[in-house]
């Protein structure tokens, strides 16, 4: 991964003082694109929706198996906190 862009809290968590992580299993493809999402682990108002959004936006160069690109899964996280 060579940039993986945070995610937003919501105002409504921050109201509701939610605080944890979302898991998502993100699908990196072997043309440098986001494949499919799944939630691992899901957080309320709102926020499962920012980390899965800023997901899409991972940038990163795939993984090699025998010189060339495959693509690969990973178990991605995304913590909130507040502070």
């Amino acid at each position: 991964i060579t940039s993986k862009p945070a995610a937003p809290y919501t105002e409504i968590a921050r109201s509701n003082n939610v605080q944890g992580t979302v898991r998502l299993k993100v699908e990196f493809l072997k043309n440098k694109k986001i494949g499919k999402i799944e939630i691992v682990a899901a957080l309320p108002d709102g926020l499962t929706e920012q980390a899965r959004e800023a997901a899409k936006k991972i940038r990163f160069n795939p993984e090699l198996k025998n010189g060339k690109p495959v693509t690969t899964t990973r178990i991605i996280q995304y913590n909130f906190t507040l502070y």
